[in-house]
């Protein structure tokens, strides 16, 4: 619904003042908008369910268990796998 308020709004703008460089690039700055949260929102949503299945598998693997040879794995391997 909010979408169909918003295009009519935008249209009577256009409608009233086309030879506005502002009113004639409305529709594409909303529409650029409406993907921008689109793939904001899925990203989010993305890596909130990457990052909770991480931590529901590290909680029981116990390749992760938080011991001081893992810790010292996961601190210097990235570095060293990086270089």
């Amino acid at each position: 619904m909010q979408n169909e308020v918003v295009d009519k709004k935008i249209q009577v703008i256009f409608d009233n003042y086309k030879d506005n460089y502002y009113a004639k690039n409305a529709q594409q700055e909303v529409e650029a908008l409406r993907r921008k949260a689109v793939k904001l929102g899925a990203g989010i949503s993305t890596v909130a369910f990457v990052g909770n299945e991480m931590a529901r598998l590290t909680m029981r693997s116990p390749l992760y268990k938080l011991k001081i040879q893992n810790v010292a794995f996961w601190l210097i391997m990235p570095t060293y796998m990086a270089k």
